[in-house]
């Protein structure tokens, strides 16, 4: 293990990335259902009311395959 500031920092930087797509993830669904009653954000503005699925699933499997990618990178390391 020659570099293990390295690693550290993206190990790091991989749970930091994890850590803000789920805050993300999270407030998108908060903000997409609302607080209220069950589906209280849908029934409210029917017309301008959007799925977030989609968008979280480009934004957590670009986080995913980051992740992935750099702890591959890691692994190939001396």
């Amino acid at each position: 293990m020659r570099h293990p500031f390295l690693r550290l920092a993206v190990n790091g930087l991989c749970l930091g990335l994890v850590a803000v797509a789920l805050l993300f993830s999270a407030l998108a669904v908060w903000d997409a259902y609302g607080p209220g009653a069950p589906y209280y954000g849908r029934s409210t503005n029917r017309d301008k009311w959007s799925d977030p699925r989609p968008i979280l699933l480009v934004v957590d499997g670009g986080v995913v395959l980051l992740v992935f990618g750099l702890r591959r990178l890691l692994r190939r390391m001396p």
